[in-house]
């Protein structure tokens, strides 16, 4: 059987199975006998599909956008339990929107995809940002859209009353008509911006993670804000960080759960902060969060917000494994005075489907200055000796729209590169780390 056939046979069993509503809690070794696959092959065949999204992602750049809707369609199919093939197809319809400006079906999917990025997975803050950018672009075009019925709007009030009086000055009964006077009533149009936004309610939050589980958690950030318009709308953002203490955490979920006046519930929503395709915490590290919320409905009467640890999935340690520094590369020499470092802190190879090797990297990124950063996007790039060979996906750790990494802190980030055998041109011997953008 080809391979084709076997990812073919393997996408179409999985639908079947995700279509089963029994399956809410999803193991590898159920997984495998329910779609008569052993685990070794399921694992092969993920790897194929990290390998479909991190193609996604650079065809993406390069701007060959029907290269990355195909491979991001494979690996949506493949990696159905991972929001990162979701984000990339939003990314992808935030691209076409741009490309066809007079085409709002690509700017409504884009929007839509962002927002189920945020409701299954908060961590990908790089879903925010391009919400707000999808947003601004629907703003733009709403505003170009009533500026130019304005400009119709003022033409014909002024070119109408011109033609009705040429039409008066060469009608002979118009004559009889002495000093006649055109009155022209001018009505302001404007749009409703008189209401003023409500007050921001407050609310409290707490989070319940228990001193047994490793975890602390630091507030940074809340407001619940609502949207006077025809049709009203309300958000609700928390951002914070997540803190290992003597343990390394390789899943974290929660409930988010909002509680009125009255103590009773009026919302609960699973957040997953931390799954599989992402480094694990080692102690010490932070993983900030924002739980963002956005509904085009009436504003509920929210009183408190409680956030319940439901799953935690750990092993006590108390130190970080550190294989070297890595290099920084600084798109902007000046953003070197912020101290950034970065640490090897763990690196495994593996072949995998259709004999690719892939090669994972997890990554210890320190802000050691004072100040907090409010935005860092980091790039992997690969080297051959001391030759740029290729590069990946672009990720940002923080965002101005969602929560800071604190001065003094310390995240941990993901990277993963594949090649063919050692002819590959994408065959590398070095990884250094590109500052796109850190404030």
């Amino acid at each position: 059987m080809s391979e084709d056939v076997v990812i073919k046979n393997y996408i179409e069993q999985l639908e079947r199975f995700k279509r089963d509503k029994r399956n809410k809690e999803v193991d590898l070794d159920v997984l495998a006998q329910e779609l008569g696959f052993s685990p070794d092959d399921i694992r092969e065949i993920k790897q194929f599909g990290q390998s479909c999204l991190q193609k996604a992602g650079q065809f993406l750049a390069a701007g060959q956008l029907e290269e990355a809707w195909r491979n991001a369609d494979i690996a949506s199919r493949i990696l159905w339990d991972s929001v990162q093939p979701l984000l990339i197809l939003a990314h992808i319809d935030l691209a076409m929107a741009k490309k066809h400006m007079f085409n709002n079906f690509y700017l409504r999917d884009a929007v839509s995809k962002y927002q189920r990025v945020l409701q299954r997975a908060v961590n990908h803050t790089e879903a925010l940002n391009g919400l707000e950018e999808a947003r601004k672009l629907g703003r733009s075009r709403s505003l170009r859209i009533l500026l130019g019925a304005l400009v119709v709007l003022v033409v014909l009030f002024l070119f109408i009353p011109l033609l009705e009086d040429g039409k008066k000055r060469n009608d002979p009964t118009s004559k009889n008509v002495a000093n006649q006077t055109n009155v022209v009533t001018e009505t302001a149009v404007t749009p409703d911006n008189t209401a003023e936004p409500p007050a921001s309610p407050r609310f409290e939050v707490e989070a319940v993670v228990g001193s047994n589980l490793g975890l602390r958690w630091d507030l940074q950030e809340k407001d619940f804000r609502t949207f006077p318009s025809r049709e009203p709308s309300y958000s609700v953002r928390i951002n914070g960080a997540f803190q290992a203490v003597g343990v390394r955490i390789y899943a974290l979920e929660l409930n988010e759960v909002w509680f009125d006046e009255n103590g009773r519930k009026i919302l609960v929503q699973q957040r997953t902060i931390l799954d599989e395709f992402q480094a694990p915490l080692e102690s010490g590290d932070v993983k900030p969060i924002s739980l963002l919320t956005f509904r085009n409905e009436p504003a509920p009467g929210l009183h408190r917000v409680q956030l319940e640890v439901i799953k935690v999935d750990a092993e006590p340690r108390t130190r970080a494994n550190n294989l070297g520094a890595l290099r920084l590369e600084w798109l902007n020499p000046q953003d070197e005075s912020y101290g950034l470092e970065a640490s090897l802190r763990m690196k495994k190879s593996n072949v995998g489907f259709r004999e690719e090797v892939f090669t994972d990297f997890f990554v210890g990124i320190t802000n050691s200055g004072q100040a907090r950063l409010n935005e860092l996007r980091l790039q992997p790039v690969f080297y051959k000796n001391g030759r740029e060979v290729g590069s990946g996906i672009g990720v940002y750790v923080v965002t101005k729209s969602g929560p800071y990494l604190p001065g003094g802190s310390t995240t941990s980030v993901r990277f993963i590169n594949s090649w063919k055998d050692q002819t590959d041109p994408a065959f590398f011997d070095e990884l250094r780390i590109r500052v796109l953008s850190v404030e």
